[in-house]
């Protein structure tokens, strides 16, 4: 014979023990905002007395979800996207979701097998912050079909079939190039990370055209192409500031590059802002620490995480999820039709926009120039 096996615990077993009832007991395990404090650690208490472990796998075969949101980001080593996974982490949690989330180290081919291995994992929606929109959609377009809620993060790009969110940061940009004129700066340069990022564009864009406005021009060898980390970020800024002809500021494109730019000028034993003015874009946490603190483009970063967790909520929520059959229904469909194109189709509805505009914040990094 078999050896008597003790029976496991039950979410009703917890509640006859708290006194709580099993919606009440249903919500603490989701740390739902609802339920009181005291009423929290009432329960868990039983729970741990009780050996009570909670069977997601059992909750997903019920109600057809995995409550997992996935989420594509592009480097986990920018504290940009490190902070936007901690606020949407928190905020998934007290919905009852966990967040998985890839990153893509700033590569496509990762950007693509990192989307394919979260949706592989039954995820019930997606964020994705994707460096090549036209490259990723196709891919985004058939697992919408399938059932997996998506939500692109990024630049605004026009038309797609998907929730989106995006900050704008052309104000802020032009009040960059406002604030370093009126410190009497002409001589501009100017870091950036790879050119197929859109953002990297938009903010040139507004770059070349405020000279423009000036009546300067763009001086290409004031202008390094680098990566997105520390590492590449000093380098492009040690080969700008050992030019003969160097500028008197710099504009770089994230916080990382700029703090890059920063030591590296220490090294070089130019002072900043005295001998070199920097600015950089984000406002991560590092940004106001740092000496001399950083004068940055604000991105409301806490709202943007807030934005895309709640669209990707928003959009599982409203969803039925699809029966097995219909997963294979939906991808069979899509298989047939080459996938693009099938998101608006399968789900019929209006995508929504978010669009957050981005500040500007003067510190200690920037001031006039010299002589």
């Amino acid at each position: 014979m078999k050896p008597d096996m003790a029976r496991q615990p039950t979410i009703l077993d917890v509640a006859k023990k708290s006194g709580f009832s099993k919606s009440t007991v249903s919500l603490v395990l989701q740390d739902s905002p609802e339920i009181p404090d005291k009423t929290k650690t009432a329960v868990r208490k039983v729970m741990a007395k009780l050996g009570y472990r909670h069977n997601r796998f059992a909750r997903s075969l019920r109600t057809r979800r995995s409550h997992v949101v996935g989420m594509v980001i592009q480097d986990h080593l920018n504290p940009f996207y490190a902070e936007i996974v901690q606020h949407a982490e928190q905020l998934l949690r007290r919905h009852g979701y966990d967040l998985v989330v890839s990153s893509s180290n700033t590569d496509l081919e990762t950007e693509t097998l990192a989307i394919e291995r979260l949706f592989a994992m039954q995820v019930d929606g997606m964020i994705v912050s994707t460096m090549d929109y036209a490259r990723a959609e196709p891919l985004l377009s058939s697992m919408q079909a399938q059932g997996t809620h998506c939500v692109v993060a990024g630049p605004a790009y026009p038309g797609i079939p998907f929730d989106a969110a995006t900050i704008n940061d052309r104000p802020a940009m032009r009040a960059v190039m406002e604030h370093l004129f009126a410190l009497g700066h002409r001589h501009i340069g100017f870091i950036w990370g790879a050119p197929a990022f859109q953002a990297i564009g938009a903010r040139f864009e507004v770059f070349r055209q405020e000279l423009e406005a000036a009546g300067l021009s763009v001086r290409e060898e004031w202008v390094k192409r680098c990566g997105f980390r520390l590492e590449d970020g000093y380098a492009a800024a040690a080969a700008l500031l050992q030019m003969k002809k160097r500028p008197t500021a710099v504009f770089a494109l994230n916080d990382l590059l700029a703090l890059a730019t920063i030591r590296a000028a220490r090294d070089l034993r130019l002072d900043v802002p005295g001998d070199i003015s920097v600015v950089g874009a984000d406002n991560v946490q590092l940004a106001m620490s740092f000496c001399p603190s950083l004068t940055t483009i604000d991105q409301p970063i806490e709202q943007y995480a807030t934005e895309l967790t709640r669209l990707a909520l928003s959009g599982i929520e409203k969803k039925t999820p699809p029966s097995p059959a219909a997963r294979k229904s939906a991808a069979a469909a899509s298989s047939a039709a080459g996938m693009a194109g099938t998101a608006g189709k399968a789900l019929r509805w209006t995508p929504e926009r978010v669009e957050l505009t981005a500040g500007f914040l003067v510190r200690e990094s920037t001031g006039p120039v010299r002589g």
